[in-house]
């Protein structure tokens, strides 16, 4: 079965350009982005494993990623932030 980390691209590019700028906090952006990706990546492949990294934090990141069906799964190591909490989407809990 493939494995994606797909969700963390637009995370953060959705983090870096609004939250640094205060623009659209709280309009749901990312929100809608993260539904987006899931049905992109499960109609190109229903077997797909869908996974996120985060800092090691609870943060807007981890809020949407724990509303739209994703669990926490443990630490790994992430080349751009070092330690990462790692996020496995759960089709079951949406």
């Amino acid at each position: 079965m493939k494995k994606m980390t797909l969700i963390s691209v637009v995370f953060f590019v959705t983090f870096t350009l609004f939250s640094t700028k205060m623009i659209a906090q709280g309009q749901g952006i990312a929100s809608f982005s993260c539904i987006q990706l899931i049905a992109i990546a499960k109609t190109t492949d229903p077997k797909i494993i869908i996974t996120a990294k985060t800092a090691p934090e609870n943060n807007a990141s981890t809020k949407i990623l724990k509303r739209n069906g994703f669990e926490f799964t443990g630490i790994v190591q992430d080349e751009g932030i070092g330690d990462a909490w790692e996020w496995v989407y759960q089709e079951t809990l949406v």
